[in-house]
């Protein structure tokens, strides 16, 4: 059972307060793109540090009457490496200035093994959120629509942002499901930033977050450095600012269907609002014998725009890998790959290349610390993030993925020979 809070609890620095994913994202972006993230909001008072371990939380108990009991605001709870049971209950509410940080030795939530929903919703009021180092473990069931599975995160006020960074859903959802690994909704006001998720087999979109836009927001949602495999719907893209870097997107298998029964192989589709945004290292596979695939990117006749930039697709269906629904006028291309024995065009796109392949080095990558941060390409971790724009996760203006570390040397990305081999897989 959670413990009451001691009086005399340690006061040390915080993640929260040295650590700041935003910070540079957005900058070097297309001409005229706002950056995403700024410092205002962030709160510099050391937080109370709350290591559960010594709270009396052990290997196999259940972790949701911790997290309610001592994640408030302003306090970093430390959840120590191992495998706990967890309803979602006591993510739901709403803090500020905040942390809740597994070991990087690694922290697995178990979800109820019956036919119950996870639908955590959590809020930052204020400042910023941490969520990191946690996989979630066991399929959402079946259910309908509206009703699945899902972990929500709104940034309420306009300062405020949530960084969401190795939080991992790698078994998804049975067929005929509503769930999504991740979702925002219109409180959403903010800034929102995955980094290093791994997101695979759910029935509806794994990134279901662009249901906060409006005209005039900018409450941008980053996708950084995250893996979505087998996804019926990878992102659904939108809100002003928006970054989706660093990607990996793979269709190895059949999706799980949604509440219908249906299912589609789909990477980004824009089918609401958003205008300054961004696609750049994004590394797509399509394999044969994955049902209906959707294309890469699917442009909805909505207010949309942005760029994209150095993206890698490998088709093996005979779907084109762009898909203009009425919204591709106000996007521009630059350095776009697509190889594989399917349908190489990207329908109305021209100017599209055929000697890169993508860089899959992500693909089984469940579990990444930021600490441990991989990109494809080659980039480094710093390197990376520094430069979300321009030249993050390393790749040159001609293809191939190569990338420069923080040594200055040039690593050239897996494929870039124009083919690619599951097996051959670094990283």
């Amino acid at each position: 059972m959670a413990r009451r809070h001691d009086a005399d609890r340690s006061r040390n620095s915080s993640l929260i307060t040295r650590r700041g994913l935003l910070k540079t994202v957005g900058v070097g972006v297309a001409a005229g793109a706002a950056g995403v993230a700024g410092t205002a909001g962030r709160s510099t008072a050391a937080p109370t540090v709350v290591d559960l371990g010594k709270e009396g939380l052990s290997d196999g108990d259940d972790v949701s009457p911790y997290i309610d009991q001592y994640w408030t605001d302003g306090a970093e709870v430390h959840v120590p490496a191992g495998s706990y049971h967890f309803d979602g209950s006591g993510l739901n509410g709403k803090r500020g200035d905040c942390a809740l940080v597994g070991s990087e030795d690694g922290v697995e939530f178990h979800r109820p093994s019956n036919d119950s929903q996870v639908r955590p919703t959590i809020q930052c009021t204020h400042g910023t959120m941490r969520v990191e180092n946690i996989t979630v473990r066991g399929a959402s069931p079946s259910s309908s629509n509206t009703n699945g599975s899902r972990w929500r995160f709104d940034a309420l006020d306009p300062d405020s942002r949530i960084e969401v960074v190795n939080v991992n859903h790698p078994d998804g959802s049975t067929n005929n499901s509503d769930s999504n690994a991740f979702l925002s909704y219109d409180d959403h006001r903010g800034t929102l930033h995955f980094k290093n998720c791994y997101v695979a087999h759910f029935g509806n979109s794994a990134f279901y977050t662009n249901l906060g836009y409006g005209s005039s927001k900018h409450n941008p949602v980053v996708v950084e450095n995250c893996t979505i495999v087998d996804a019926n719907g990878a992102i659904r893209g939108g809100n002003n600012g928006s970054r989706y870097v660093d990607c990996t997107f793979v269709w190895r298998d059949e999706p799980h269907t949604w509440v219908n029964g249906s299912s589609i192989a789909r990477g980004i589709r824009w089918d609401y609002g958003g205008t300054d945004e961004l696609v750049q290292n994004c590394h797509f596979y399509f394999g044969s014998g994955i049902g209906a695939s959707g294309s890469a990117m699917k442009f909805e006749d909505k207010p949309i725009g942005g760029t994209v930039r150095d993206v890698f697709i490998h088709n093996e269906t005979g779907e084109a890998m762009f898909y203009d629904a009425g919204g591709m006028d106000g996007w521009s291309f630059e350095n776009v790959h697509i190889t594989g024995p399917g349908n190489t065009g990207a329908g109305p796109l021209d100017g599209v290349k055929h000697d890169a392949a993508p860089d899959l080095r992500n693909e089984d990558a469940v579990w990444m610390p930021e600490s441990q941060t991989v990109r494809p390409g080659g980039g480094s971790a710093s390197q990376g993030a520094a430069e979300t724009a321009g030249t993050a996760g390393g790749n040159t203006s001609d293809g191939g993925g190569a990338g420069t570390g923080d040594d200055g040397d040039v690593t050239i990305a897996t494929g870039a020979s124009g083919t690619i081999s599951h097996d051959s897989r670094s990283g």
